[in-house]
């Protein structure tokens, strides 16, 4: 046979190859490297009433869980500690689960929006939102942002209501000693902050060019923007991971600094009860990401994804839990504890909830009473929260019908496209009842059947579940979804 018949085959062989690989080349970039942000949205607003008037929420940039809990105990020993008492008499805390890349910018995009980050915003190395997203500063009647000017300008830049306070570049400076002063200075500017609406008139030099908020007004109508209900002042605190960098995790430097970061959260918190004077500021205390011992981060090792979580204040207050509601909060919330808390931690006795990092946002949310960012594939965690049931029972529906009208919305868009009507989509089977269960239980809720059952955590007199809606008593399921399956 001549040879020269095989040459077309071969060519068409070849170039199918070309085609081939070219599609497997796109495919990954059409389902990896699409944005998590749906457009179309409308807010989802609780109808309980907010447990919180304001919420202060710190981020300690490339804190490890492990290194933040080992030092909190020595501290403790020594009557030193105050997240370490937190934890163990005022509060609730877990370990916090990051996901890969663990940068600073995905970190915080996790905390605030709920969401994982846009694979966009690589192009513009994390510093920039090449899309623009919904999160907990821009959800608030009020926002001041503290830390960072590669942070803090994400969730406040743009935002009527938001007001940020930023150092300058310079300070960055890794070649520094004295790295923890980054975490100082954004303490000191939030009681600025408060001292400002305490005052009756401007600075003696209002154009003080070193005053972040010389640009905001004194006395009494600050005082009433930081007094109304739904604010929330956000401080990012970059010392650690300045630290980690430059000396590692396990230097002295790091160590001293997580000293440094736990006054200033002890002195913040008494520096606004002082100022509000009415219990209803809830606290919320987290991290980004970790630090490996190298002293870097991004991967997902353990040391670069499990970060600390601590909750209290209003609506976080610390109670008792029973053995019972300890294994519906692990079934519900899907994070318990992965391990065993190692004893050195000195938190064997106090019920620890770890939790994906997105969970964070809905939390703040509930907290305030505000809508959960539009994009949040967070769920509740409720072992965080302490209220009645009725109001729980409503903060998960708000989370619920959150989730599902995403859901709802990428079906429509998928739905309309060419590839879609070409495949004859159908939407997801188990789903298609799920918005008219949603209203049923709004109207379950609204009718008022909930008031009228105990509250959460009360039993009968032999120890059975005294709602007439729960099935008999049960032991908690053995088998635990991983929280990184969850969404």
């Amino acid at each position: 046979m001549d040879p020269s018949s095989y040459q077309l085959p071969v060519r068409m062989l070849v170039v199918l190859g070309v085609v081939v690989h070219l599609l497997l080349v796109a495919s990954i970039f059409d389902i990896h490297f699409q944005t998590p942000v749906v457009r179309g949205l409308d807010p989802v607003w609780p109808t309980m009433e907010a447990p919180a008037q304001r919420l202060v929420i710190f981020v300690a940039d490339g804190l490890r869980a492990d290194k933040f809990f080992e030092i909190g105990a020595q501290r403790h020993r020594a009557g030193e500690a105050f997240l370490h008492t937190i934890a163990r008499e005022r509060g609730r805390w877990g370990v916090s689960h990051a996901r890969p890349p663990t940068e600073s910018r995905p970190g915080h995009v996790a905390i605030l929006g709920g969401f994982y980050e846009d694979p966009s915003a690589i192009t513009k190395g994390w510093q920039a939102n090449p899309v623009e997203f919904d999160h907990i500063l821009n959800r608030s009647s009020a926002a001041w942002g503290i830390g960072s000017p590669d942070i803090v300008p994400l969730f406040t830049k743009g935002i009527a209501h938001a007001s940020g306070a930023m150092y300058s570049v310079e300070l960055q400076d890794f070649s520094s000693a004295a790295l923890a002063q980054l975490d100082v200075w954004a303490f000191d500017r939030l009681e600025d902050l408060l001292r400002r609406a305490g005052l009756s008139a401007p600075p003696a030099d209002p154009l003080d060019s070193d005053d972040p908020w010389r640009d905001l007004p004194v006395g009494t109508e600050l005082d009433h923007r930081l007094r109304q209900s739904g604010v929330v002042i956000f401080l990012h605190l970059l010392g650690l991971d300045s630290n980690g960098h430059a000396y590692r995790p396990s230097s002295e430097e790091y160590l001293a600094n997580i000293a440094i970061v736990d006054e200033g959260v002890a002195r913040t918190e008494r520096l606004v009860q002082e100022f509000f004077g009415d219990n209803k500021t809830a606290f919320i205390f987290t991290a980004d990401h970790g630090m490996s011992n190298k002293g870097s981060h991004g991967d997902g090792s353990p040391d670069n994804t499990e970060t600390p979580l601590l909750s209290w204040g209003a609506g976080s207050d610390h109670h008792p839990i029973s053995d019972r509601e300890a294994g519906f909060h692990q079934h519900v919330d899907g994070c318990p504890a992965r391990g065993p808390t190692p004893p050195e931690w000195l938190l064997d006795h106090a019920m620890r909830m770890d939790v994906d990092q997105a969970d964070i946002a809905p939390l703040a949310a509930s907290l305030l009473g505000r809508p959960i960012p539009l994009n949040s594939v967070g769920l509740l965690p409720t072992a965080y929260l302490n209220l009645p049931l009725p109001a729980m029972a409503e903060a998960m529906l708000a989370n619920a019908r959150q989730l599902l009208a995403q859901v709802a919305r990428k079906a429509e868009v998928a739905a309309t496209s060419c590839i879609s009507s070409a495949l004859h989509f159908a939407p997801y089977s188990p789903l298609a009842n799920s918005t008219e269960q949603l209203l049923q239980t709004r109207d379950l809720l609204q009718s008022g059947v909930l008031t009228r059952l105990p509250e959460r955590g009360a039993t009968s007199h032999h120890g059975a579940s005294s709602n007439p809606l729960s099935p008999a008593p049960s032991p908690a399921p053995d088998v635990r979804l991983p929280c990184v399956h969850r969404t």
